[in-house]
């Protein structure tokens, strides 16, 4: 079942990256073919030996090819598998291999224009000689799209290899094979794959060796050049300038005139970390407790092994722990949260990582509210912005109470100084009625010229009192 999706997510991708290649119009479909390189071969128990996966498309470019391959595995067993060198830069899914089974299987696209060629290389593959017999390889299954707009199966023929092991004691006589055991510091096993910065090899001479020659190589089928480098029984190299791939490190012994097969150490180097990769966000209501994710990270080099998760700033944890569909993860129920950060940490299999993370919102859900109205979406968006109301609220309380304390303050002060003005008023009243009953009381002039004057002087004073009235009127108003 798994391989039918995988498949057929393969066929999807393809179909669509080939859409875009069609605007370059459609042309006829022309023959490919799937073949290894090399083809045949004899091999020694216990040696490795490197075969690459090919594809041959001289008439017309390709888009895509996907296969998958069988192996005895009485006879081999697969070490690494490496996409350097690859005619593919986008890997539905990448080469991977069961020693079990007997199988690997590949997926891989060449993007526009695609390949067009006789030898372009798909990815290889380094097997260890386990036990003599035939050792044939083929393909169980395998097609190769054209770069024509539709991603027709131009596959035409898939070729077959077959190797021979022997046995070691059938070497002859005069190139004894070395009981040699290289050691390395760190240690490495066998199809695991190491981020490191330098490397030790010791290997003990033997009794009859008159010398030793070695070095390391990218080539499984190196041939050493039986150069005597003198008893030499340790090197270290400095990895730092080496490129990502599979290394070989070979060392031989002369006895006589010849110089015995090479002893072989393999170690695979990735220091380069996955591809940035992106995070998105599946479902779209963000009042959904458990938020759903997808994301997918590649690797150049070994491929992803692994990835690891955490929620804000918990602990990191395994996400296949998670509900899943597809390549979509469900988060476990989460508390309300107006920013919250998820990251996913995408390790391959040298353990180095590449981090990616993605905000998200977990608004409480409009319990009182069922239906999409007016009122309903209303209602949605107050929770939603339940902390810009609530502090809109406050400002408006606040505001409120000064203005009301202000407003009963003026009215406080304006009635004082009304009162105040009532009583200075009054004075002057009873300043004039003194006045007049002064003048009443006393000898009394009767010429017109005195009466007069009386009379201007009361004019003046009512004057006096109604501007001072108006003043006072006038200075309540502008402060009202």
């Amino acid at each position: 079942m798994e391989k039918k999706k995988t498949i057929a997510r393969f066929r999807i991708i393809v179909s669509a990256l080939a859409a875009l290649a069609g605007l370059f119009g459609a042309r006829n479909a022309h023959a490919a073919t799937l073949f290894f390189s090399p083809q045949s071969g004899t091999y020694f128990t216990g040696r490795s030996f490197t075969v690459a996966v090919k594809v041959s498309s001289p008439d017309q470019a390709m888009s895509a090819a996907q296969g998958e391959i069988s192996f005895p595995t009485k006879n081999l067993a697969v070490l690494s598998v490496s996409k350097t060198d690859s005619i593919m830069n986008l890997w539905v899914q990448d080469p991977t291999f069961s020693n079990h089974d007997g199988v690997i299987n590949f997926g891989g696209v060449a993007v526009n224009p695609g390949f067009k060629g006789t030898d372009g290389t798909i990815f290889t593959v380094t097997f260890e000689a386990e036990s003599p017999g035939s050792a044939p390889l083929s393909f169980i299954s395998g097609s190769v799209l054209a770069n024509d707009g539709k991603g027709t199966n131009i596959l035409s023929g898939m070729q077959s290899a077959n190797f021979s092991v022997i046995p070691l004691a059938a070497m002859p006589a005069n190139a004894s094979a070395p009981a040699v055991l290289i050691i390395s510091n760190p240690p490495l096993a066998d199809g695991n794959w190491y981020n490191l910065d330098h490397i030790t090899f010791d290997w003990s001479v033997p009794s009859n060796a008159e010398g030793v020659d070695y070095t390391i190589s990218t080539n499984a089928n190196f041939q050493l050049p039986d150069v005597n480098l003198g008893f030499v029984s340790q090197v270290t190299y400095d990895l730092s300038n080496f490129s990502d791939g599979t290394w070989y490190f070979f060392v031989s012994f002369k006895s006589g005139n010849s110089w015995s097969p090479p002893a072989v150490k393999i170690i695979m180097l990735d220091r380069t970390p996955p591809r940035p990769f992106v995070i998105t966000r599946e479902d779209t209501d963000e009042t959904d407790a458990q938020p759903v994710f997808q994301w997918v990270a590649a690797d150049d080099v070994s491929g992803i092994d692994h990835y690891e998760a955490r929620i804000g700033n918990g602990d990191w944890f395994n996400p296949a722990s998670l509900e899943s569909t597809a390549a979509s993860y469900v988060l476990p129920p989460q508390s309300p949260t107006d920013v919250r950060t998820f990251t996913v940490r995408a390790f391959d299999r040298a353990g180095n990582f590449t981090d990616s993370s993605i905000d998200f919102r977990v608004f409480p859900p409009a319990v009182l509210c069922k239906g999409d109205g007016l009122s309903c979406r209303l209602l949605a968006l107050a929770v939603r912005w339940e902390w810009l109301i609530i502090l809109i609220f406050i400002l408006l309380v606040f505001g409120t109470y000064g203005f009301i304390y202000r407003l009963l303050r003026w009215r406080k002060q304006s009635r004082k100084e009304l009162q105040e003005f009532k009583d200075e008023l009054q004075r002057d009243l009873k300043r004039v009625e003194e006045k007049a009953r002064e003048a009443g009381g006393g000898e009394t002039d009767l010429r017109q010229s005195h009466l007069l004057e009386e009379k201007r002087s009361l004019e003046r004073q009512i004057r006096h009192i109604v501007e001072d009235v108006k003043e006072e009127l006038k200075r309540l108003t502008d402060k009202k």
